[in-house]
């Protein structure tokens, strides 16, 4: 069983944590938040670091609310299918809403939910490398699914088995 620590956003965009646009503006997108269960670097979680690079002086502020050296940070892709099929909204039919988990080489966890399964790609644009696997599952309940490795272009695919 997973314990986390739910750092839940009213808006995730206010904050600057929410990076997928192509659901932003999406009425089926319910806004959700992010949630983390380790206190990373200086920064700390989600609504208690940084928000903007501005924040952090010489450094870059990563989507986790940390501040961090520009060499420690990447964007991130994960990528998606479901029973080898592409994502959309006949193949997500069982699994609308989907939880995506980013784990670090140091066993902290950091994620977002809701993820429609329908839009078969996630991005954080600013994120610490030291997050190397991810993990999607349905949303809220963070057993099954898929999850696998960053290679070093920052990509991740995976097959949903639902």
């Amino acid at each position: 069983m997973r314990l986390a620590l739910a750092v839940c956003l009213a808006s995730a965009t206010s904050a600057g944590c929410l990076i997928q646009e192509p659901y932003e503006d999406d009425p089926y997108y319910g806004g959700g938040g992010s949630w983390g269960a380790g206190s990373g670097g200086g920064g700390g979680l989600i609504g208690e670091g940084c928000q903007a690079d501005t924040d952090c002086g010489s450094q870059v502020c990563a989507r986790t609310g940390e501040c961090l050296p520009a060499a420690q940070i990447r964007a991130v892709h994960t990528l998606w299918t479901v029973g080898g099929d592409p994502a959309s909204t006949t193949s997500c039919a069982n699994v609308p809403d989907l939880s995506i988990t980013f784990t670090s080489q140091y066993g902290e966890e950091f994620g977002y939910t809701p993820v429609p399964c329908r839009a078969g790609k996630h991005t954080i644009d600013k994120f610490p490398t030291r997050y190397t696997t991810v993990q999607l599952t349905r949303a809220y309940d963070y057993s099954g699914g898929d999850y696998g490795t960053f290679d070093v272009d920052g990509n991740a695919q995976l097959d949903l088995p639902y």
